[in-house]
């Protein structure tokens, strides 16, 4: 499957102890915990955004078909998100570096062709 598969089905991915999923608002406790944490930043060559420090305002607008989406990374076991991965399009060319001494996916990026 390609990427444009999942503009409206998003994948999800069980291992033995993770599941990536979609998120959605019943999530909102487990996001508060750790994504306004500044230390988790420290590579990504920025601090946490307004959707980081208010995790709420990820929910608050009506989901639209995108070539990217956000996905949670849950444990199995208590279906807790403990992290987060976007997903993109992959690019084609070089990648430009962000700064911080990586590409401009510092962080939890992962490219499907």
């Amino acid at each position: 499957m390609a990427l444009k598969d999942y503009i409206y089905n998003k994948p999800v991915i069980e291992t033995d102890r993770l599941v990536i999923r979609p998120m959605n608002v019943t999530d909102i406790p487990a996001l508060k915990k750790w994504m306004p944490d500044r230390s988790i930043y420290t590579y990504w060559g920025k601090g946490p955004g307004k959707a980081e420090k208010d995790p709420e305002l990820l929910f608050e607008r009506k989901e639209r078909p995108a070539k990217s989406f956000h996905l949670g990374i849950a444990e199995k076991e208590t279906d807790e998100v403990i992290g987060d991965l976007w997903v993109y399009p992959k690019r084609r060319g070089p990648r430009p570096n962000n700064g911080s001494g990586v590409g401009e996916c510092a962080g939890s990026c992962l490219s499907l062709s």
